[in-house]
This record gives C-alpha cells, sequence and structure tokens, in this order.
C-alpha cells in the first residue's frame, strides 16, 4: 500500500524549536566565526523550506540535498563566505 504524496505547509513545534535553537546559535557564533554563523542559519534554513514549506518529493529532496552541499562547500573552498 503507497502513500498519495500531499504537499502541504507543515509547522510543529519541534520545528519551531529548531528554528529557534538554530538561530540563537548562529547569533551566538557569529561573535567567534562568521562564516560558520552563516553557513549553520543557511543549512537550517533550506531544510526548513523544503521540509515544510515546498515539501518536495524524496528523491528530489535528496538531489537537492546533494547540490546545496556542493554549492556549499565550492562557496566555502573559494573563501566566499562571509569575513569580518
Amino acid at each position: 500500500m503507497t502513500r498519495e504524496f500531499r504537499p502541504v505547509f507543515r509547522l510543529s513545534a519541534l520545528d519551531a524549536l529548531v528554528l529557534v535553537a538554530g538561530a540563537a546559535g548562529a547569533i551566538a557564533v557569529w561573535h567567534v566565526a562568521p562564516e560558520f554563523a552563516v553557513l549553520g542559519a543557511v543549512a537550517i534554513l533550506h531544510f526548513f523550506l523544503f521540509c515544510n514549506v515546498f515539501r518536495v518529493a524524496r528523491r528530489p529532496e535528496l538531489v537537492w540535498s546533494a547540490v546545496f552541499l556542493i554549492c556549499v562547500s565550492a562557496r566555502a573552498a573559494l573563501g566566499a563566505v562571509a569575513h569580518r
């Protein structure tokens, strides 16, 4: 028996907690290493958007994750992240 994929916006208490903790963590880390704060905030925001707002199916989600990691890694390797 297969379930029908029905994308719809959702927000749970755990999602809200992760977003608040991620924002607090990014703010706390910003004073020490802004590049890690930006990477962490971007990762959490993208995860929230693609898991809770856009709700893509599993296979495209894995493709998006791989492309995202490649882009973030390339940007970090090129030194194109926030600097003090």
